[in-house]
């Protein structure tokens, strides 16, 4: 079943991919094909963590969730920032444009922190779990 599962996220990711590769045009870079690539694989990684933690419902797979979570947050907050600043008009040379980039990339750094130590408690969450089971089974 979790063969299925993956296969069929990678072959959603494959037929966005191109889809995305052919709307675009000579004006955008290798850059901005790659950051909407990353954009889906964080959405399927989305999509992934919190069927497994309804799968699961364990305490140590609740914070790896949220700890993927918020390194989603950390990486997309550029897309986040940049889409806010083009619904307020502002363009490359504004005080509003300045602004959010700045808060962009705090939010950046703070989400990062953040997805570190939920990692971190997830990590010895899964550890306490195997030594509270005894020894593991091969």
């Amino acid at each position: 079943m979790l063969k299925r599962f993956l296969a069929s996220y990678w072959l959603a990711i494959i037929v966005l991919v191109i889809a995305l590769l052919g709307l675009w045009h000579d004006k955008h870079t290798i850059w901005s094909v790659l950051s909407w690539i990353g954009l889906i694989v964080q959405a399927v990684l989305l999509v992934s963590v919190v069927r497994l933690y309804r799968a699961r419902r364990t305490a140590s797979f609740g914070w790896l969730m949220w700890a993927s979570v918020a390194l989603i947050i950390s990486q997309s907050s550029w897309f986040t920032c940049h889409f806010v600043s083009g619904l307020l008009g502002a363009d490359g040379e504004s005080d509003v444009f300045a602004t959010v980039l700045n808060l962009s990339e705090r939010m950046e750094a703070a989400f990062e922190l953040a997805s570190f130590l939920l990692f971190a408690i997830a990590f010895s969450r899964f550890r306490s779990e195997h030594h509270a089971h005894g020894a593991p089974t091969i």
